[in-house]
């Protein structure tokens, strides 16, 4: 069987390993508070499922420490319970759904890395009639000076990574593949951010491959083929 999560709230310190071999089924979202900790372990898959209204879309909010274990040759994978090509035929439809970006909503962290992670087919969060919310990123960075490093974005709705407005961050030896939006940066002060973007790579569908708003940044060795 898959690891089902429905409304789940993690207590504390939980763990994800993938030591049955099978996909974690994210049902409802995913909420850590700051006392918490979920950390998940090299190779293990999450798979979020569909839902087709988009204020509805299932998000991964982690306002406590997310510590992602995984490694350059054995990654954690965020993606679609529709992607048959991590974690088999979740839905079990054969090939009657393929994923698509949007599919689910995104993943927010408040920790100081992101790293070795595949990340897949989401990236769509409208609440524009209720709340006036319209959060359409795939990973939305708000630590002041996290680190995204080594990790493959693959068909995001609109953003791949998306920061708040801070000036330390750093995004590095990450690819971007048919994201609407490879890199989406606020800034807070044009003159005094010491965030590095270096050695990325985008391709194939972007309309914007890196955009930066409100702060400079230097872009060394970045590949962009829109």
């Amino acid at each position: 069987t898959i690891d089902h999560l429905d409304n789940y709230h993690p207590r504390i310190k939980v763990s994800w390993d993938n030591s049955l071999g099978l996909p974690y089924f994210v049902a409802n979202n995913i909420i850590l508070t700051a006392e918490d900790t979920l950390s998940i372990g090299a190779g293990t898959i999450i798979k979020f499922a569909y839902h087709d209204t988009e204020r509805y879309k299932y998000k991964m909010i982690c306002d406590g420490y997310l510590d992602l274990q995984g490694t350059s040759t054995n990654p954690v994978v965020f993606t679609s319970e529709r992607d048959d090509s991590y974690g088999g035929d979740t839905n079990g439809d054969g090939v009657t759904t393929y994923p698509a970006a949007g599919d689910w909503g995104y993943i927010q962290i408040h920790s100081p890395s992101f790293s070795n992670a595949i990340v897949r087919y989401g990236g769509r969060f409208h609440d524009l009639y209720v709340t006036g919310i319209h959060q359409d990123y795939m990973l939305w960075v708000q630590h002041p000076d996290a680190t995204v490093s080594n990790c493959e974005f693959t068909d995001s709705y609109r953003s791949a990574v998306y920061t708040d407005p801070v000036n330390d961050f750093t995004i590095t030896n990450s690819s971007f593949t048919n994201c609407y939006v490879g890199i989406d940066c606020q800034g807070v002060n044009p003159y005094s951010s010491t965030a590095s973007i270096t050695n990325n790579t985008v391709t194939g569908g972007a309309d914007v491959g890196i955009q930066l708003k409100g702060f400079q940044c230097p872009l060394w060795y970045q590949v962009i083929r829109l």
